[in-house]
């Protein structure tokens, strides 16, 4: 699930509404990313903002979340991006790796639960698609979360650059090959349009209604062909801030993930 509100970034079944009025979003001037594993401490902040945040967009209750991502809490790792000048949680990923519980946007490709729409085998699905997957060399992005003071949109273009610059330099840096995600379509059609395109959809998998969202699009990205793929794009942002790790004096970044480049 993801959200952000469009036209700001967000859900996997993504989620990034707000309840009532807001405040005029100030732009974050110092935020910190952290890359945060299911137990440690301080993953209990994103976790908080994933509730907060997909309950207020999708109605999405303590005890749905629990049921669905559940499975997946042990295989879980989580960016956050802490604002440091507020000192509140901006946004956050929640990444699942595989494991004895699989991939959930795979299972929920192949399930037959009525809740999912596609009811496909996803070996099927790569075949046409003319590609192969190393399943534990994949990242299946869960939740992708702006918090509502942040969606202005240049304060969530901010915080999604940092998310997706920690994205992209954790699957360099720990050699993984793609990215998979169920994308509720408005997060799809901002990121597509606002963030360079990084995804691709499947043939064969069409947008349908899944959990509560009323319409999501399983996608996917090669982590290899990303730069080619982004660098192309007419708003070179998600290029030189995601891809080469430039422009984003505002984000502290872990050392390790700093360095990465393609």
């Amino acid at each position: 699930m993801t959200e952000q509100d469009t036209p700001s970034p967000g859900q996997s079944e993504s989620a990034s509404a707000s309840a009532g009025e807001r405040k005029e979003p100030q732009r974050p001037k110092n935020l910190t990313l952290e890359v945060l594993e299911a137990d440690s401490p301080r993953a209990e902040l994103a976790r908080q903002l994933e509730t907060q945040v997909l309950g207020e967009a999708f109605g999405n209750t303590p005890e749905q979340l629990r049921k669905e991502y559940g499975p997946y809490e042990a295989a879980s790792t989580f960016l956050l991006v802490f604002d440091e000048e507020a000192q509140k949680p901006a946004g956050m990923f929640r990444f699942i790796h595989n494991s004895s519980a699989g991939l959930k946007t795979i299972n929920d490709i192949e399930s037959n639960d009525p809740r999912y729409p596609w009811h496909r085998s996803f070996d099927e699905v790569l075949e046409r698609n003319g590609l192969e997957f190393d399943r534990d060399r994949v990242l299946d992005i869960g939740v992708v979360v702006i918090a509502p003071e942040y969606q202005g949109r240049h304060e969530s273009r901010d915080v999604a650059y940092a998310l997706y610059r920690g994205l992209y330099a954790y699957s360099k840096a720990t050699d993984r090959e793609a990215w998979i995600a169920v994308l509720d379509d408005g997060v799809l059609k901002y990121t597509q349009q606002e963030m360079g395109a990084p995804f691709q959809t499947f043939e064969g998998l069409e947008s349908g209604p899944y959990i509560d969202s009323p319409a999501s699009t399983p996608v996917y990205a090669v982590v290899a062909d990303l730069p080619e793929r982004v660098s192309h794009a007419r708003d070179q942002g998600f290029y030189r801030k995601c891809i080469l790790g430039e422009e984003l004096p505002y984000v502290e970044i872990p050392s390790e993930l700093d360095r990465i480049r393609p």
